[in-house]
């Protein structure tokens, strides 16, 4: 669990700041309800990358602690 999620931290924050910058551009630039489309973006964004970077990590390692409670793919 910890070599799988250190090896994909670097894609998944890639992938964030690249939409991230894109909303960050939307919000300076864009008005009314664009503004509010970007800012909802970022939003979702902070939540998705903390969702999958430390709530499926601590769901994972919660089902892998044991040897016995290994499940096959």
């Amino acid at each position: 669990v910890q070599l799988g999620y250190d090896r994909v931290f670097w894609t998944i924050f890639d992938a964030n700041v690249t939409t991230l910058a894109a909303a960050v551009v939307l919000m300076n630039y864009g008005t009314g309800p664009v503004r509010g489309f970007a800012v909802t973006l970022i939003i979702g964004l902070v939540a998705s990358m903390f969702t999958s970077i430390v709530v499926t990590r601590v769901m994972m390692e919660f089902c892998t602690r044991n040897e016995t409670a290994r499940q096959s793919v």
